[in-house]
Order: C-alpha cells, then structure tokens, then sequence
C-alpha cells in the first residue's frame, strides 16, 4: 500500500504590481492636499488605496497584470467637501516614460491640483478672498474661471479659482502677507480682477475690475458681470 504525504503547508507567491500612484495638491499653494479622499478609475472598477506615508493614492494589483489603459478617467470624492476636483483627471499604462530603462519609483507618480471651496479654513494670517459673482442675464455664472492678481498684470496662467453654481469661489493668495515698508505696515493690496468662460473667452466687463484686500485676513467682495 503506498501512502501519499501532502505538505501541512504550501508556499504562495504574492506579487504585487504597481500600476500608478496620484497625488493632489492645492492649485493656490502647490502643498499636498491630506483631506481624505476616495480616488477610483469607475470603468475599470479599480480603487485605489491610500499610502499615509506620502499622501499618495495607489492602483495596484495582486497576481496579475497591471491593465492596459488607454485615457482612463480618474475619479476623486472628497467626503469633507473642502475640495474640488474641476478638470479631467486622466491616466494611460503601462506608464511610459521618457528616458532608457528601467523604470524607476518618480516615474508612477502623477500630481494633479484640487480647488479648494469655502468649506476650506484659510490659515491664521493668510489672505485669501471669498466672492460671489452676480450676472445681469447674460452670464452662466457656474464653472467660471477666476484670476486675481496684482496690477499691471497681465493675469498668470495659473492659479485660478472655479466658479459654483451660486457665482461663489475661494482664492487664496498664500504670497501676499502684511509687511513692514520702512516704518510704514503695509497691510493692503491691490488686486485686478478677470474672469473667464467655460470656453476661455474673457467676460467683460467686470465690476469692481480690481480691489483692495486686507492682508493677512479673509475678504469678502461681489462682482457684477453682464
């Protein structure tokens, strides 16, 4: 009679694979934004898990391939509401880079900016700007873009604030701080105002077309469009 003797224990290889990690940062400080959030790509049901270590949000898999996507959208739930996400988040893989192999840890990682709503707490002694854009008619006051920056200008690129379905939106101008001029505080700014359409078309005119802010504290102003 032969008997048969099985192991009491088999070895199991688990192998993860990374496919991509995101990471959001506030579009008015560029610092990373640690709210929780509840990041997924919904067409492939893939949800990623958060790493505390780093703030990044990671799509990984276990025993098996890392899927091929091609323009995949990138889901983002902030629970708190003290962000928004307001622009196509998208990712490709395998990820492919720029350089010879191999791949190395900075290349699976893509930043993305969140908005910042007035849920949000500015800092003790930041400026920022809350407002609310008023429309004679014309203007879809939802999804606008708005710029404030400090004449002449022209308005940067970026940073720029959303928009709500109300004409609400936060700015922060984390840079601008009261200071010292000799002996004379400087605890005011200037600041010129523009505003832009879904379709970047300027929405003119504006009124007030600039302010002057409290430096170091939250503001509050309306502006007329058509």
């Amino acid at each position: 009679m032969s008997t048969n003797i099985f192991p009491l224990f088999a070895g199991v290889d688990i192998i993860h694979r990374l496919g991509v990690a995101v990471r959001f940062f506030d579009i008015f400080t560029g610092e990373t934004v640690l709210v929780p959030l509840e990041v997924s790509i919904p067409a492939e049901r893939w949800t990623a898990f958060r790493a505390e270590t780093d703030g990044t949000y990671r799509f990984a898999v276990t025993n098996q391939d890392v899927p091929t996507l091609v323009n995949s959208d990138i889901e983002v739930v902030i629970p708190g509401e003290e962000y928004e996400s307001r622009e196509p988040l998208q990712v490709s893989l395998p990820i492919v880079v720029g350089h010879p192999p191999p791949v190395v840890r900075p290349d699976y990682l893509l930043e993305f900016p969140l908005w910042p709503t007035r849920r949000r707490r500015t800092p003790p002694a930041e400026t920022a700007i809350t407002g609310r854009i008023v429309s004679g008619g014309v203007t879809n006051v939802d999804g606008l873009r708005v710029f404030l920056f400090e004449p002449p200008g022209p308005a940067p690129v970026s940073p720029y604030a959303y928009t709500n379905a109300a004409g609400e939106f936060l700015f922060r101008l984390p840079q601008l701080r009261a200071r010292m001029s000799g002996a004379v505080p400087v605890i005011t700014a200037t600041l010129n105002m523009e505003i832009r359409d879904p379709s970047n078309t300027l929405v003119a005119p504006v009124n007030p077309g600039s302010v002057v802010a409290g430096l170091g504290r939250l503001s509050f102003f309306e502006f007329t469009v058509p």
